[in-house]
């Protein structure tokens, strides 16, 4: 089983929303204090064997150089969904420019149409590209 297929449990998941809801509002992962007080633990020793357990399946990773360095793998893989799709774009845009500017200027009617048809189907494809990447992790 691999670490990213192992089920969570109730306290997993409760405090792997905290986390996201946290980096969504802030901009920035809570400290492990800040998350022992959000989960209404006593101790952050708790809250840390939590974080230890969620990085051991998968969700999460963690930094070794100070505080806040939570990171979601859901989030990590949405910004490489993003940044993969802006390249494709850019791909396309820079194939657009370097056309002749009269190949642009003489496409009408189905020629055009066809055109941009498939510029569409090249970024979709990148797109479903990433996205298959993302689901095979």
């Amino acid at each position: 089983m691999s670490k990213a297929s192992q089920a969570l449990t109730r306290v997993e998941a409760q405090a792997l929303e905290i986390i996201k809801l946290f980096i969504n509002e802030n901009g920035y992962a809570p400290s492990i204090r800040e998350l022992a007080d959000a989960m209404n633990y006593n101790s952050s020793s708790t809250a840390f064997n939590v974080v230890e357990r969620l990085r051991k399946k998968g969700a999460i990773a963690t930094g070794r150089n100070g505080p806040r360095t939570i990171r979601c793998y859901e989030k990590m893989a949405m910004n490489e969904l993003i940044k993969s799709w802006s390249s494709a774009a850019r791909s396309a845009s820079t194939m657009t420019k370097s056309l002749p500017r009269q190949f642009l200027d003489d496409l009408e009617g189905d020629a055009e149409g066809e055109f941009w048809e498939w510029i569409s189907t090249l970024l979709q494809a990148s797109a479903r590209k990433s996205i298959n990447l993302y689901l095979d992790r």
